[in-house]
């Protein structure tokens, strides 16, 4: 986001020209901008297809054709872009219905939990606080989770201690999956069926953990 500032409005730290348009072919998408101002992410061909390598986090977590997936990420309903990650690996080689209402600034939470309730949404793919609060609100709108949204998967950004929170808030789903990624990579990482830890897709990222501070690579896949 600093480099988008300082040398707006696309940055610098992509480290292409303009003249580079033409060699490479660059698609241009962005984040919606919920938290601030909307971010540029550039894609080649190539790169923007290997984000679908990880489709398969949906399969080591039992996620079927039959699903109905809620997707807080981003909305795509509107857009004519191609979706980032949660469209991209859901739809088109999965098959599970997805439901694009991005977050609380795009939809509001309260048609949110009541279009989730419409098409009888099974999972729910997001940031663990935003779905915090969906299932409070379906709880104030007279909704009961479990039972008038029938969650069975919860799959998100989850942090510390926030597992069990989520479960019991969206009536005691069982399969509740962390997993990382951002807007530019897709899913870098994601857990399985035994929750044991994160597996790191390393034929689709090259992964190094760096020390802050110093920038030594402490660990590379």
């Amino acid at each position: 986001m600093a480099s988008v500032e300082s040398v707006p409005p696309y940055g610098d730290y992509h480290g292409m020209t303009s003249a580079d348009g033409e060699r490479y072919r660059t698609v241009l998408q962005t984040t919606r901008g919920t938290t601030g101002v909307p971010q540029p992410l550039f894609f080649g061909a190539r790169d923007r297809e290997v984000q679908n390598f990880p489709s398969r986090s949906r399969l080591s977590t039992a996620g079927s054709a039959t699903e109905r997936c809620s997707a807080l990420y981003i909305r795509f309903w509107n857009d004519q872009r191609r979706s980032l990650y949660s469209r991209s690996n859901s739809s088109p080689y999965r098959g599970p219905v997805a439901i694009g209402p991005g977050t609380g600034v795009e939809t509001r939470s309260r048609q949110q939990v009541e279009l989730m309730h419409r098409f009888g949404a099974t999972v729910l793919v997001g940031f663990a606080d935003y779905m915090l609060r969906l299932a409070q609100t379906a709880s104030d709108t007279g909704l009961v989770p479990g039972t008038g949204i029938p969650l069975r998967m919860i799959s998100g950004h989850l942090g510390q201690d926030v597992r069990d929170k989520l479960s019991d808030a969206w009536g005691g789903v069982f399969w509740v999956f962390d997993w990382y990624g951002v807007g530019d990579t897709g899913i870098i990482a994601a857990e399985g069926p035994s929750q044991e830890g994160l597996y790191v897709w390393e034929d689709a990222h090259f992964v190094e953990i760096v020390t802050p501070g110093s920038g030594k690579t402490s660990r590379a896949w």
